[in-house]
């Protein structure tokens, strides 16, 4: 197996978690009082297929995160 190098940790940027999850940073008010993914983003009459997907992230010693923040894109 290749281990990879463990790279920066993210602390700021333009993708700040807190304003993804204000409730979760102790903000209240934002977004109409929910957080970002709260609600239901589809509808039935989405087109596509839907997928789930599952799995872990780990910090670079190997400790589980509780809170880290995926981006994923699909085009």
């Amino acid at each position: 197996m290749e281990y990879l190098a463990e790279t920066a940790s993210q602390t700021a940027g333009p993708y700040v978690h807190i304003g993804c999850v204000p409730s979760f940073a102790g903000l209240q008010g934002m977004y109409g009082g929910t957080d970002l993914g709260a609600q239901m983003i589809l509808s039935d009459s989405a087109r596509g297929a839907r997928v789930t997907i599952e799995g872990h992230v780990h910090d670079g010693t190997g400790t589980p995160l509780r809170d880290a923040m995926i981006e994923l894109w699909q085009a």
